[in-house]
Parts: C-alpha cells; sequence; structure tokens
C-alpha cells in the first residue's frame, strides 16, 4: 500500500477492526470457558446412592400437611 491510501483510511475503521478483535478474542475466551465447565461436569461421577439419601416421611408428611391445612387469606381490592 502506498502511504497515501494508508492516509486515506478513516480512523472508525481501525477502531472496528480493534473492537472485533477483542471481542473475537472475549468470545473465545468465553467458549472455551464454557466447554471446559461442561467436560468437567461430565466427568464428575455421583455417588449418592439409595442407602445414603435418607428421607424423614414422617416430618415429610408433616409438612405437606400443614402446606395443605393452611387458612388461606383472601386480598381485598379496594
Amino acid at each position: 500500500m502506498s502511504m497515501k491510501a494508508l492516509q486515506k483510511i478513516d480512523k472508525f475503521y481501525v477502531v472496528f477492526i480493534l473492537s472485533m478483535v477483542v471481542m473475537g478474542i472475549f468470545l473465545i475466551y468465553t467458549f472455551r470457558s464454557i466447554f471446559t465447565s461442561v467436560t468437567t461436569s461430565g466427568d464428575v461421577e455421583t455417588k449418592v446412592t439409595e442407602a445414603e439419601l435418607r428421607i424423614d416421611r414422617e416430618k415429610l408428611g408433616n409438612v405437606l400437611k400443614s402446606y395443605n391445612e393452611r387458612k388461606i387469606v383472601p386480598l381485598e381490592i379496594r
């Protein structure tokens, strides 16, 4: 390129190209982080078995009963 051609380049294009390069780098970093997280989450082994999972059915039943028997206060709109 000749010097005249370089002088005719508008500042908009320089800023535009620099911003596109920065956004491209950010995009690559973002996708790399996302795919690393997906890979890591796929490698995690679940070690919870039915024997380790303890649900107290009596307490659960009491909570469900109290939830279903609660008094609902209607909203009065004036």
